[in-house]
């Protein structure tokens, strides 16, 4: 009898590209995973703008395509009201949390830890806060790599104790992984903490319904997916020194996945939303080290930045009569790098939601000494940017959904939106 179910978001997995790799080599519990005895292939939606993952998911959490809920933002489940399946799951079982992407938080969440990209408070328990806090300083210093005590704090709870040799391994591993920069390992890495102690969490906690959120994979192969001895191209040695980053990755999610050995009487969903192809002409991203110093440089108003993924950042302004002046500067500023080459400086402006800007850093040239400018300003960027990455997967609509348990009623694709209906 099946008393537990747990849904683990893989974000943006492609299970094609695994299923290659699991051919070749020694990938257990990626296998199992694949040969799970019902499978559905997800679709979602057809303008490329409108795939991006915090748009997905809160589909799938509230059955709606973007037409009908227009949740266009990461952030912006906190300014929707639409019914979502976990929160009236939530009525009648222990829910617990674990960084769902755009999901809006409910006092009837037993444990709730929101993604580190979106405004929200954790629950009150102490390990869920310290939790909580290590994510976001971690994930939004993630071109750093730096820590803060409180930080620190929480990712001691999150490694926990270890009890074997193989988890006291794995914690060696990841700090050379932090000596290294390795940020490709790190993301898996942290994705293995990270369900290791949600698993804990759900036990202690008599968590009957779980979601958990692993958002590392995605990461990779955005970066990495040229380095893929399955892809065609290459990235430049300098970046990634020829290794196969997929691979590396994969081999510590095979690791985490036989975490699920752990798990009885229970109904496991492995969902990826989207899926990733590789990107013809890479793009390079760059991050401000400190977006309100910059924009100091040239805007004297009073402002709150919110960084969310990678270029992407949201401002808040107070008056009115700023949107012009704000819209002014975003619209026409713009770089020069050192080889004379104009970039726009900023993109993808939104200005539809009330004393909020959502904008993009668009500057994608090969070097940091570049100069902003705006009307009779200007500042140079040289040790005021992160480098991101050389972005090298691209999302696709496709994607998938894995569950160990027979549901003969299943069709064998279904949108998005619809998924829930079968988990449900």
């Amino acid at each position: 009898m099946i008393k537990k179910k747990i849904i683990i978001q893989f974000n943006e997995a492609n299970f094609d590209l695994i299923e290659n790799y699991c051919k070749k080599y020694e990938l257990p519990y990626l296998s199992k995973i694949i040969n799970y005895p019902s499978k559905l292939v997800t679709s979602s939606e057809d303008d490329y703008s409108k795939l991006e993952p915090w748009i997905q998911w809160y589909s799938f959490y509230s059955g709606l395509s973007y037409k009908e809920h227009k949740t266009f933002h990461l952030g912006d489940c906190l300014k929707s009201n639409h019914d979502n399946f976990l929160e009236n799951i939530s009525k009648h079982n222990n829910v617990g949390i674990f960084g769902s992407m755009n999901l809006r938080p409910n006092q009837r969440y037993k444990i709730f830890i929101p993604d580190p990209w979106t405004e929200s408070s954790s629950d009150k328990s102490i390990s869920s806060y310290y939790v909580n806090l290590a994510i976001k300083v971690l994930v939004n210093s993630n071109s750093r790599l730096k820590l803060s005590y409180k930080s620190i704090l929480g990712l001691i709870i999150l490694i926990g104790f270890p009890k074997n040799l193989k988890k006291l391994n794995i914690v060696i591993k990841i700090f050379f992984s932090y000596i290294k920069k390795s940020r490709s390992q790190l993301a898996s890495y942290f994705d293995y903490l990270y369900f290791s102690y949600a698993l804990k969490r759900i036990k202690k906690n008599n968590i009957n319904f779980a979601v958990v959120f692993l958002n590392g994979l995605a990461h990779v192969q955005h970066h990495y997916y040229l380095s893929s001895e399955n892809v065609k191209g290459n990235n430049p040695l300098w970046y990634d020194n020829g290794e196969d980053q997929i691979l590396k990755s994969l081999k510590i999610y095979n690791d985490l996945f036989k975490e699920l050995e752990v798990l009885n009487n229970t109904e496991i969903w492995v969902v990826t939303g989207l899926t990733q192809e590789p990107q013809e002409k890479p793009i390079i991203y760059w991050r401000f080290k400190n977006h309100m110093n910059i924009l100091k440089e040239f805007l004297n108003i009073k402002l709150k930045v919110f960084t969310r993924m990678t270029r992407d950042f949201e401002i808040e302004y107070y008056k009115k009569e700023e949107t012009i002046i704000l819209k002014n500067f975003l619209e026409n500023a713009y770089l020069i790098d050192v080889n004379d080459i104009r970039y726009k400086a900023f993109t993808n402006i939104d200005f539809s939601k009330k004393n909020r800007v959502f904008v993009t850093f668009a500057y994608d040239g090969e070097d940091e000494n570049a100069t902003i400018f705006w009307n009779n300003l200007k500042t140079n960027l040289k040790g005021k940017l992160d480098f991101v990455a050389i972005k090298n997967g691209k999302h696709n609509g496709s994607g998938w959904a894995f569950c160990n348990i027979n549901k003969e009623s299943m069709p064998k694709s279904t949108s998005i939106w619809n998924l829930n209906k079968y988990i449900y």
